[in-house]
């Protein structure tokens, strides 16, 4: 029998990313794109992650730079992402919980979604997405695994995204290790 964790890179590939951009599928509101709000204080983390989200922040860059094709759908470069600090607490909040309550979604056990957690963080957008990975031990790894699933290579490439707030996870102590979140906006 394969271990949990074994079995992550394969279903990394078959959990969907998520993306919002049409009104009718609860897009952002507001009528600017960005942050609408200083981002909430979320209290002291990692030095160690934080370096690991910006590496992951670097790499997605790298990505969109050089374009390409996430399965059949290609992209032109496009401008780099930009950090968004509303969008980090929103990423490191659901790393975060994800690792803690031992669950692996888009969708919290409480039926929380990507858009309920960057509203909760500040972010008031145009467009809106998450790509999450587990297990993976580094920046290289999860972008790699990231760039070989349409839908979160997807997210990566897309121009629709101008701002990207990233989260890392990893407590010795919690039932899920290596937790990362990636929230687009644009």
């Amino acid at each position: 029998m394969l271990s949990r964790s074994a079995l992550l890179p394969a279903l990394l590939s078959l959990l969907p990313a998520c993306t919002t951009l049409d009104p009718s599928h609860g897009s952002l509101e507001g009528g600017s794109c960005g942050s609408a709000s200083p981002a909430p204080d979320i209290g002291p983390w990692s030095a160690d992650a934080a370096l690991f989200e910006q590496r992951v922040l670097e790499l997605s860059n790298e990505e969109r730079a050089q374009g390409g094709c996430c399965g059949a759908r290609c992209f032109e470069p496009s401008a780099a992402l930009t950090l968004d600090q509303n969008l980090q607490v929103s990423a490191r909040l659901h790393a975060r919980d994800m690792a803690i309550r031992d669950f692996f979604s888009h969708e919290t056990p409480d039926g929380d979604t990507m858009v309920d957690r960057v509203h909760a963080a500040g972010f008031a957008g145009c467009a809106a997405g998450e790509n999450i990975a587990q297990g993976q031990q580094s920046p290289e790894q999860v972008v790699e695994s990231w760039m070989s699933s349409e839908g979160h290579c997807a997210n990566i490439l897309s121009s629709d995204f101008t701002a990207l707030g990233v989260g890392y996870f990893d407590q010795e102590s919690q039932p899920q290790r290596h937790l990362w979140v990636q929230n687009f906006g644009g």
